[in-house]
């Protein structure tokens, strides 16, 4: 069983805590599903500067598309478009306040990630 994740990434200003956030966000959807099955990272650049090369983990396949400015679910529907795997998940966008505070649901989706993991676990284990 194949689970793609889609990452969508938005940063007109090529803000530091940004791109550190895109790092965190592709190491922790690596290390909650590597081992557990087979994993597909998608980030999808929203019509932002080009990501550099830096910010994603060397160690971690990752496929990355850039599309025009499309907004979340743009860019969601671009990352489904090339996204192969039988389950999708959709990363929850986090958003950095000016003070440098992260806010995101990812936090408190981490319960139902883990559900849907030993679900995926459980139908690989079977067949």
């Amino acid at each position: 069983m194949r689970v793609s994740v889609i990452i969508p990434y938005y940063n007109p200003d090529s803000d530091l805590l940004v791109q550190q956030l895109l790092t965190r966000a592709v190491t922790s959807a690596w290390e909650s599903m590597n081992g557990v099955c087979d994993c597909q990272i998608v980030v999808v650049n929203d019509g932002s500067p080009a990501i550099p090369d830096s910010i994603l983990p060397a160690h971690i396949p990752v496929e990355s598309i850039t599309i025009p400015h499309r907004m979340l679910g743009g860019a969601r529907n671009a990352g489904m478009d090339i996204a192969t795997g039988d389950i999708i998940c959709l990363h929850p966008r986090a958003h950095v306040t000016p003070s440098g505070f992260i806010r995101s649901r990812f936090l408190d989706d981490k319960l139902s990630a883990a559900v849907l993991l030993a679900l995926a676990k459980a139908v690989a284990d079977k067949q």
